[in-house]
């Protein structure tokens, strides 16, 4: 009997499944295994407890795998894919297909179909495949050049204006709250936190953005205007030749607050040619 591992690999978390020909057999999730969000030993870590896991689940030796599918942020990156492909070779049987994390997103949403596809989870991306298959996006580019309205920028964000309110004098409710995730005793043991090389996993800081966004205005009005300000547009060309971009669509769109799963869906129809938009991001 074949088995197939397929893992979807985000800057914070890794979602594994292991299946045979007919069924999921098992389903787990661990921390993050790309190498431009942790460190090689801690990616290992990662990767052998899982693999561990879905072992002790099913019964079934990674050895016995058959094919594993990856799909991946970054996977134009030598030190993401590199790795992960020596890590497979060592632990896992079988081929390994590598894809990006665009692609198995479209898939899951369309199923093979044209859409547009808003991510939104540590990093951020706007992709939209054609009738003919061809891919285009907006954005992508990773923290520090792009990722706009991602659990990244946005706990980063949130903590920039939290020492801007400090600056005018004004309390906030997010400070302490920042403080006691992170354990440090006081404001100077945050400043050389925050200001450490590599950088502190902001993407921690998006749950307190949105728990205090319900009880502080100045955190409603950063969480809103930190996807508002830069998110990229996405132009689509329909099959009769009519270009329809959607820059409110995509920007209104993203900020609505919703549980794990949750999806928007809008179609805007030219012709006889129905265009989805579909926010199937885990939101931060």
């Amino acid at each position: 009997m074949a088995f197939y591992l397929a893992l979807d690999l985000g800057g914070t978390k890794t979602e594994y499944v292991l299946a045979d020909e007919t069924r999921e057999l098992a389903r787990v999730r661990g921390g993050t295994i790309k190498r431009m969000r942790t460190d090689a030993n801690t990616a290992a870590q990662n990767l052998d407890k899982a693999l561990a896991e879905l072992t002790a689940l099913t019964g079934v030796s990674m050895r016995s795998v058959t094919r594993s599918c990856v799909g991946a942020a970054g996977i134009t990156v030598a030190l993401v894919t590199d790795w992960i492909r020596e890590a497979f070779a060592e632990r896992v049987g079988g081929s390994l297909v590598l894809v990006g994390d665009v692609e198995i997103a479209l898939d899951a949403a369309f199923f093979g179909g044209p859409g547009v596809l808003v991510m939104a989870g540590t990093g951020s991306n706007v992709a939209g495949r054609f009738l003919s298959g061809d891919l285009t996006t907006a954005g992508g580019w990773g923290p520090a050049l792009a990722d706009q309205g991602s659990g990244n920028r946005i706990g980063h964000q949130a903590l920039r204006d939290t020492f801007f309110a400090i600056d005018e004098e004004r309390t906030t409710t997010l400070l302490p709250a920042i403080l006691d995730l992170w354990q440090l005793p006081d404001l100077d043991s945050l400043i050389g936190y925050a200001n450490q090389i590599p950088a502190p996993d902001f993407t921690r800081l998006a749950p307190l953005v949105v728990r205090c966004a319900v009880e502080e205005t100045l955190w409603r009005r950063t969480f809103f205007s930190a996807k508002q300000k830069s998110w990229p547009t996405l132009r689509i060309w329909s099959s009769s030749g009519c270009g329809v971009t959607h820059p409110r669509a995509v920007r209104d769109g993203f900020p609505t607050l919703r549980s794990p799963g949750a999806s928007l869906n809008m179609s805007r129809r030219s012709g006889t040619e129905s265009f989805k938009l579909c926010y199937a991001g885990t939101p931060p």
